[in-house]
């Protein structure tokens, strides 16, 4: 009887299979729980939603450009002793995790992870100025 061990005799080829999946049940349409959906359906510019406080972003789960607005009676989060947090857009706060540090890149240059000071018990971490 004799065994073959293919590995390394044909590493040329490679079998990929795809699956199809739809992800459209599975990301919220406005990215986060600080958003919600706004009128009109689409849009182009922020100017286009009815809400002043909305925004036109480009949902990845409709594939198309919608307005968002901040949920009602939500409280956005805060940076520690008043320090400058930047946003993306008109309020949206760049999130982050405890484990980036200035070297990663993941806040912007300036900035540092820290946690918010008025949200999930500090769970919630924020890019605040250095």
């Amino acid at each position: 009887m004799y065994y073959f061990n293919l590995v390394g005799y044909f590493p040329e080829i490679i079998f990929i299979t795809c699956i199809p999946v739809s992800i459209h049940a599975s990301i919220d349409a406005c990215y986060d729980t600080l958003r919600i959906r706004s009128a009109p359906e689409t849009c182009i510019h922020s100017t286009d939603c009815y809400d002043s406080n909305a925004e036109c972003i480009y949902s990845v789960a409709e594939s198309r450009h919608i307005c968002c607005k901040p949920r009602p009676n939500i409280i956005l989060p805060e940076c520690p002793a008043g320090r400058q947090m930047p946003t993306v857009g008109k309020y949206m706060p760049i999130l982050c995790s405890l484990t980036n540090s200035v070297e990663d890149d993941m806040c912007p240059q300036g900035y540092e992870c820290l946690p918010s000071v008025n949200t999930n018990n500090g769970e919630l971490h924020i890019c605040c100025a250095i």
